[in-house]
């Protein structure tokens, strides 16, 4: 497992599901993946195969990734200061 895919599966969990209560799960996190603008709804099993390293999120793709920071974030996940981190980090992909 990656190092992203650590972090993604232990702030998904730190998350609360706003809609519904208790830990947000794969699949929600991928439904509320879709609702930030720019994106489409990801399944659970995309989010699975994240979490795991099955597969990547392209870093060209910046939506996808401001949008999970944005998502963990509004659900608890996430902190302020690994938010300004994690933008930062993106910040440095797009820039390679």
């Amino acid at each position: 497992m990656s190092r992203f895919g650590m972090l993604l599966r232990y702030y998904r969990r730190q998350s609360t599901d706003p809609d519904k209560g208790g830990m947000l799960t794969q699949e929600r996190l991928g439904e509320l993946l879709g609702r930030e603008p720019g994106n489409t709804r990801y399944s659970g099993a995309a989010i699975s195969d994240w979490e795991r390293s099955k597969s990547e999120i392209n870093h060209n793709y910046r939506s996808v990734l401001v949008g999970l920071i944005k998502v963990l974030h509004v659900c608890g996940g996430i902190p302020f200061w690994a938010t300004i981190i994690g933008i930062l980090f993106i910040l440095y992909l797009i820039s390679r």
